[in-house]
């Protein structure tokens, strides 16, 4: 099968995968059957640089690539082929709505530092992504399902928080001489930040 040679190739671990996934089974069906804008999208996903993953089909049945693989967790591999709403279960109901704008309306979604609640190897926490859904074309004039790419940025949103944190800090407190309403200040400063309504230092 030279051609599916052709479009998997350069895939890495997940290039791989996919070759060896039993497709036959899978509502995407056999690899040989897949349209020329599947294998064409694919094809892109795989050599991209950039976490990148494509959902296709009416449940957004996922395929990425290597770097996608890293913000499985332990779904990886088996969200190989699996549809968007078991494999994002945690943040489905979010992402549900932009997912489908892609894919029944053909527009593109782009989210920068969006906060999503995630549950990942049973921890549930928050964290922050910068993705866009990409409409993809297929062969009947509609969309097959969206191309994804994202990047976790919850690293730089909370390092600029804590910048702004202590810039306003310094603003406030520049002033002040009693060591008491420095404290006061900081705190109830803190206290807003963190959005809680008691807090205290000892």
């Amino acid at each position: 099968m030279p051609e599916l040679k052709a479009f998997l190739a350069g895939g890495g671990e997940m290039g791989a995968r996919i070759r060896d996934h039993c497709w036959e089974a899978n509502p995407l069906g056999p690899l040989e059957a897949w349209p020329q804008s599947l294998r064409s999208v694919l094809s892109i996903c795989l050599r991209s640089n950039e976490a990148t993953a494509v959902y296709w089909g009416p449940e957004f049945r996922l395929i990425y690539n290597d770097g996608w693989s890293a913000y499985l967790g332990a779904r990886h591999p088996a969200a190989l082929g699996e549809p968007a709403a078991e494999v994002m279960s945690d943040i489905w109901p979010v992402m549900e709505r932009q997912f489908r704008l892609a894919y029944e309306e053909a527009r593109t979604v782009n989210a920068v530092d969006t906060l999503l609640v995630r549950t990942r190897d049973g921890t549930r926490y928050d964290s922050w992504w910068s993705y866009s859904l990409i409409p993809v074309g297929s062969e009947d004039g509609g969309i097959g399902g969206p191309m994804v790419q994202a990047r976790e940025t919850t690293a730089q949103v909370l390092r600029a928080r804590q910048d702004a944190l202590m810039l306003r800090l310094a603003e406030q407190l520049r002033l002040l001489r009693d060591p008491s309403r420095i404290v006061e200040a900081a705190v109830e400063l803190i206290g807003e930040v963190l959005d809680t309504g008691r807090i205290g230092y000892a």
